[in-house]
């Protein structure tokens, strides 16, 4: 009978990063892509593996509306206050 191939106890991952793909809600997206890549089912990585991982751009776009509407509400919180 064959062992179970190793199991890693953690993993290192590094992005390539892009002038247009530094902002937190692309880090954000492509976190959770990579959470649903392994989610979705056994994966067999080895040191120096090279993999893409789907970002969802609905979500990211989602992200920064979020932000900017809690940004939005901040600022009208703040002018009512000082009236």
């Amino acid at each position: 009978m064959q062992s179970p191939p190793p199991v890693a106890k953690y993993l290192v991952v590094a992005r390539i990063a892009f002038p247009n793909c530094t902002d937190r809600f692309i880090y954000n997206a492509s976190i959770n892509g990579l959470e649903k890549w392994f989610e979705e089912a056994d994966r067999i990585v080895c040191e120096g593996d090279i993999f893409s991982i789907p970002i969802d751009g609905e979500y990211s776009f989602l992200l920064l509306l979020l932000s900017l509407l809690s940004l939005l509400s901040l600022l009208l919180s703040l002018l009512l206050y000082q009236y």
